[in-house]
């Protein structure tokens, strides 16, 4: 639950957050060098992620393109779970952002 909370606010340990904070130089997402990595990014758009979010998207369809709905749908939630499991990106011993 305090995973989706801080992805609601935007206050999670991505790329765009840390540099906001101070704890990282820039905002650009260090696995695809594109975009800013923030929250959108990281559940949409973000290349390094294309096989665990095509997952996703069978399960959802076109919901799992809507970071709205992916955050406040609870029928959602279980796909974005899983989703975010299966990017291992926010395991206690990933030490990149």
């Amino acid at each position: 639950m305090a995973l989706l909370v801080q992805l609601r606010t935007g206050h999670v340990l991505l790329q765009a957050y840390l540099c906001k904070i101070g704890k990282a130089e820039s905002p650009i997402c260090p696995k695809c060098h594109k975009a800013d990595k923030m929250v959108s990014h990281f559940l949409t758009a973000c290349a390094a992620f294309n096989a665990q979010r095509g997952r996703m998207e069978r399960q959802l369809r076109r919901a799992a393109r809507l970071v709205s709905t992916l955050l406040s749908n609870p029928k959602a939630f279980p796909s974005l779970f899983k989703y975010i499991h299966d990017t291992r990106r926010f395991r206690a011993a990933d030490k990149e952002s």
